[in-house]
């Protein structure tokens, strides 16, 4: 199935006309539809004055791009935004990773709260910083110690602010080390844990990329699969397992077991063999190895399946052939004795 990536919608935030908790999108250039207000939160400034778009607003604008585009005949089969704001669905939310309309195809990710380095209170939506290395874990416990330390405005022209779509160094080995005002102000703090308000550029090595990249792909695949109409899975091991938090979803497999690649299969058409060939180049391009030899090895599965199947098909069709041959000679007989019967 095609994949066209269309020109970025812009969410605009500030302005006299927008009120604390609104926002205004606006579509791409030549979408066809127009400007609408979107529903958002913010925190104060001493809580980091961080925001969040509301999620039902953002997928009634998707439906607009899908529905009311300029050229009907042309409709995609679903349209799937992703943004690095934080979105949310009910007050209490700390946040949405995402949420998908299977009924209205259209779908809406935010890769924020993936980020590698992100550390996160389980309490507060706005308490969040950056660490200076990736983890598994992205929760920190409210009764630690934690400074998060605003990025003043100078040293963030300096370093540009990070989103998923950065490019990192292939030859990074290592995570670079804080910032030596940071590591100062966490010790007269006695910090026990130093946080920056945003993350930097220079913060994403080759392996905190390739986390990121194996984030939200599982992310995505998961819920643009459940745009067609493949619910979560409960029979073995799969991407398409429902998780309850970041750390089980950090943890789910990369992959659709049997199962809902049939379900896919069946709906896409796609030659099994060849699609794991393909992931197997996308995960070696993004420094997956080990899921890049799972690839693999599935697609080597795949090709012995086919040839094991060839010699029994061929066999079947032999066994036709030799049938079709014995009718036709039965019905000539048949007939030529028919003929000459009545001739005579």
């Amino acid at each position: 199935m095609p994949v066209a990536v269309s020109a970025p919608a812009r969410v605009r935030f500030e302005g006299a006309d927008i009120k604390a908790n609104k926002a205004v999108w606006k579509p791409p250039r030549g979408a066809g539809t127009g400007e609408r207000w979107l529903k958002a939160r913010r925190s104060s400034k001493a809580q980091l004055r961080r925001r969040a778009l509301h999620i039902d607003p953002l997928l009634t604008c998707l439906c607009d791009l899908r529905d009311l585009g300029p050229q009907p005949e042309k409709r995609p089969f679903c349209v799937v935004g992703v943004t690095m704001e934080d979105i949310y669905s009910a007050p209490s939310d700390l946040f949405v990773a995402g949420m998908a309309a299977g009924l209205s195809h259209v779908a809406v990710f935010s890769l924020l709260r993936y980020h590698p380095h992100i550390r996160m209170s389980p309490e507060h939506w706005w308490r969040y910083g950056f660490a200076g290395a990736p983890s598994d874990y992205s929760y920190f416990e409210e009764h630690h110690a934690v400074d998060i330390v605003p990025v003043a405005e100078e040293e963030a022209k300096e370093n540009e602010v990070i989103d998923l779509t950065g490019e990192a160094s292939p030859d990074a080995a290592s995570e670079p080390e804080a910032n030596p005002k940071t590591k100062a102000k966490a010790k007269a703090k006695g910090a026990g844990l130093v946080l920056r308000e945003r993350p930097l550029r220079a913060s994403l090595s080759a392996r905190s990329m390739s986390e990121a990249l194996r984030r939200a792909s599982k992310l995505l695949c998961h819920e643009i699969a459940h745009l067609f109409i493949v619910d979560h899975c409960i029979y073995k091991s799969c991407i398409m397992n429902g998780t309850g938090h970041l750390v089980e979803d950090f943890e789910s497999p990369s992959f659709l077991c049997g199962v809902d690649l049939r379900k896919l299969q069946f709906r896409l058409g796609f030659d099994v063999r060849r699609r794991y060939e393909d992931l197997a180049e996308i995960w070696a391009s993004w420094g997956g190895k080990k899921e890049a030899a799972w690839c693999r090895r599935r697609a080597r599965e795949a090709a012995d399946v086919i040839t094991a199947a060839a010699p029994a098909q061929e066999d079947d069709n032999e066994g036709e052939a030799e049938f079709d041959a014995a009718a036709a000679g039965s019905g000539s007989g048949s007939g030529s004795g028919s003929g000459s019967g009545s001739g005579s």
